[in-house]
């Protein structure tokens, strides 16, 4: 769908790119939270499943923040680019996080810091599309065997770079938390709502 700056599906998606942003932020602290409690407590197969969903949380909200943006940029909700496309969309974005990241250590006084290549960078970008689909994205068998941790040790740096520079525009600042319309509306839906028991009779505790 075509949109113009402004317009009420534009004021829509804004209000969504926030929300998918502060997904994005609250699986990013849980993970940073369940990490830390990882290095105290040393192996915990619990708690190394609650950290691996904490991150593929992080993943996929930051892939999809990241869509979205290219969907305003577009002007258009139905924008979907095949996967090479993708690949090269979400390298770019990369590429500017990292720079406006490491511009200020290439003006200090101790020397340049290289930019990444941008081959590099589209490879990041396939294996971002897969860790998204396959950890968070889409249940197939190929989960079982996706070494996330091989992901975070290479690429985990442009992650928090995308995540860090979209913050001052999309994370919501102040104590009045923002009216987003039918997704913080659910509240009332849920309180006013009776309990609904499960197939042996239990009522859940959520």
């Amino acid at each position: 769908m075509k949109f113009v700056p402004g317009d009420d599906t534009d004021r829509a998606l804004c209000a969504t790119i926030s929300h998918e942003y502060l997904r994005c932020d609250d699986a990013l602290h849980e993970f940073a939270r369940l990490r830390q409690e990882m290095m105290t407590r040393g192996d915990d197969r619990r708690l190394a499943y609650t950290a691996y969903n904490a991150y593929s949380r992080f993943i996929h909200h930051l892939y999809e923040f990241n869509m979205a943006c290219a969907q305003r940029d577009f002007n258009d909700t139905s924008f979907q680019p095949k996967s090479d496309d993708v690949d090269r969309l979400i390298a770019s974005h990369a590429d500017r996080a990292i720079r406006n990241m490491r511009r200020a250590f290439n003006q200090a006084v101790y020397g340049q810091r290289p930019f990444e290549p941008f081959p590099l960078l589209v490879e990041f970008a396939k294996a971002f599309r897969i860790a998204r689909n396959t950890s968070n994205g889409h249940a197939k068998h190929q989960r079982y065997t996706l070494n996330l941790f091989e992901f975070f040790e290479r690429y985990h740096r442009y992650l928090l770079a995308m995540h860090s520079t979209a913050r001052h525009m999309w994370l919501q600042q102040g104590d009045q938390f923002p009216d987003w319309g039918e997704i913080t509306a659910f509240s009332v839906v849920v309180k006013a709502a009776p309990a609904v028991s499960d197939d042996d009779g239990q009522t859940p505790t959520a």
